[in-house]
């Protein structure tokens, strides 16, 4: 093989590995940018149900249950937040007259996909 070409194949290898440990360390900032204002109120419609349903199978409850998520979309800037690579939503979530506020943490590790363990569970 020509050297160039070793040299040309070395290049692409490595500006594809940069690129992706780029995306892959990337801060929130980086996919909410893309959404000018809104990706708190998307963040909060695309993950909510899977959110609910990661407490319900963490407190034993069936999934069946009926629930409701309340004050969802009132005051975005109160239930998700986010540092760095790792995003905080906070859900008042209604289940047979018994509120709970639950607190998530995701962390980032592609774009818009997020790792989630539940922080905290307070019950009103």
């Amino acid at each position: 093989m020509d050297i160039k070409y070793k040299i040309a194949i070395t290049f692409v290898i490595l500006l594809t590995l940069t690129i992706i440990l780029y995306i892959h360390y990337a801060p929130v900032n980086f996919d909410a940018g893309s959404c000018s204002g809104g990706y708190k109120k998307w963040i909060l419609n695309k993950f909510s149900s899977q959110l609910v349903n990661m407490f319900m199978e963490e407190r034993g409850l069936s999934t069946n249950l009926e629930y409701e998520i309340i004050d969802n979309h009132d005051n975005e800037d109160e239930q998700v937040t986010w540092d760095g690579r790792i995003i905080y939503i906070t859900l008042r979530i209604k289940i047979d007259d018994n509120i709970c506020i639950v607190n998530y943490e995701g962390k980032r590790y592609w774009i818009e996909r997020y790792k989630w363990k539940i922080s905290s569970i307070n019950l009103l």
